[in-house]
């Protein structure tokens, strides 16, 4: 089942690419591109302060609430060449 992704999401791998949960050592490569407002000309915003600024992606706003398990899966693409992250993938709701 998928519910069972919940806490430890699986990586994939592909002969160039690797699909992985992103981390605090990735901000240098999202700082890259994830803050250009080009990349957003078709969801009609710019880019938004969290994506300005990556390191923000990984602080937690209220870190004294519990939460649960995020049913969401939200990937950084990785160029294995240079293990660099080129890209993102998110997917949401995956267990409703």
């Amino acid at each position: 089942m998928l519910s069972d992704y919940e806490i430890n999401k699986p990586v994939l791998e592909t002969d160039r690419l690797t699909i992985r949960t992103l981390n605090e050592a990735d901000v240098p490569d999202l700082k890259e591109w994830l803050g250009r407002d080009e990349i957003y000309t078709y969801w009609g915003r710019k880019a938004s302060k969290g994506e300005k600024n990556p390191e923000l992606l990984f602080i937690d706003p209220r870190p004294w609430v519990k939460r649960k398990p995020s049913p969401d899966f939200d990937w950084g693409i990785v160029w294995k060449e240079t293990n660099t992250v080129i890209g993102m993938i998110a997917v949401f709701n995956i267990c409703s």
